[in-house]
């Protein structure tokens, strides 16, 4: 009798035979398999410890992820590398780094994020449960794994979740142009030695990129002080115009008042806009009052409501009943 290939399907280490109608549990092989993707026991120490040296140099989050991802390519024989950050504060995973060798690829996929939410199924799934998965994308129901794998070419896709502090930081997922269940073993066995002290390096380099933008923030604001101090100083009436304008604008008042009193002189400008709520016009007029009819209100701690009468100077000016 002829020996006969059998006939059938492989998924997740079940072997579901056509030609006998059974269902075989396959063990793990003691030797390697022969594929591509095989490295022999120095490269693998070879891989690990070029890792490790990467994961020890001081470096930017991009050149971080350009190298890890590339290092990936370089050794396991595998084209597109995908690196999620997830922002637990803001329930958001953004596609962070995507390696391809195609350039064009690697643009147009830049910009993905998807939302921290168990509804996109077995990406945002293994992260709340911080375990590797191979999946295929056609099994996933949700329209985003569709426009991934229109858009990649990506078939089937191995996750392995970016643990620190036993909490997912992120994720880096293989991509594979087939659904051979077979591809993604060894895979997942290497990535998964060095993913932890990957984590350990990826959280550095965001702590460090956060404090750079936060300088840099920082700076803006001084530089923004600063010029608006200088604005201050050089055109002071139109800016003290300008908070008027504002403060009317929130309390919707027809006549707002500000007083200014320099500490040299006897006399305190005062600024007054005039706002006509129905008409949709405005007017500003600015006059020097003694520093006297105002003494007791300059001097005041605390908001208190004037009544006019006992300051005539606020009538002169407009005001009927203010609190100040």
């Amino acid at each position: 009798q002829e020996p006969q290939m059998p006939d059938g399907i492989t998924r997740q280490g079940r072997f579901y035979c056509k030609t006998c109608d059974k269902e075989w549990i396959l063990e793990k092989r003691k030797i390697p398999r022969m594929g591509k993707t095989v490295l022999s026991s120095e490269e693998k120490t070879e891989f690990l410890l070029d890792c490790l040296s990467l994961f020890n140099s001081s470096m930017g989050l991009e050149d971080l992820l350009f190298r890890f991802t590339e290092l990936i390519q370089d050794r396991l024989k595998r084209e597109k590398i995908a690196i999620f950050i997830a922002n637990l504060e803001l329930g958001d995973i953004r596609l962070a780094y995507y390696s391809a060798r195609q350039k064009s690829l690697q643009r147009a996929i830049k910009r993905i994020h998807i939302d921290y939410d168990l509804s996109f199924g077995v990406l945002v799934e293994s992260m709340a449960k911080r375990e590797s998965k191979f999946y295929c994308l056609s099994e996933q129901s949700h329209p985003f794994y569709k426009f991934y794998s229109d858009l990649t070419g990506t078939k089937s896709q191995l996750i392995i979740p970016i643990l620190y502090a036993n909490t997912a930081v992120g994720m880096l997922t293989v991509d594979y142009d087939d659904e051979d269940y077979s591809d993604y073993i060894e895979d997942q066995e290497i990535l998964q030695l060095v993913v932890g002290q990957f984590a350990v390096s990826l959280r550095n380099s965001l702590l460090y990129s956060r404090s750079q933008n936060q300088s840099k923030n920082f700076q803006s604001l001084h530089t923004a002080a600063l010029t608006l101090s200088k604005l201050y100083l050089d055109n002071h009436d139109e800016m003290i115009r300008m908070i008027l304008l504002t403060l009317s604008g929130i309390v919707e008042s027809n006549v707002a008042c500000l007083i200014e009193k320099p500490k040299t002189v006897m006399t305190v400008k005062v600024f007054k806009l005039l706002r006509d709520l129905d008409n949709f016009q405005i007017s500003t007029e600015t006059s020097m009052v003694n520093v006297a009819t105002l003494f007791h209100l300059l001097n005041a701690k605390e908001s208190f409501t004037i009544d006019p009468k006992e300051y005539p100077i606020f009538e002169t000016l407009g005001v009927i009943g203010k609190e100040i």
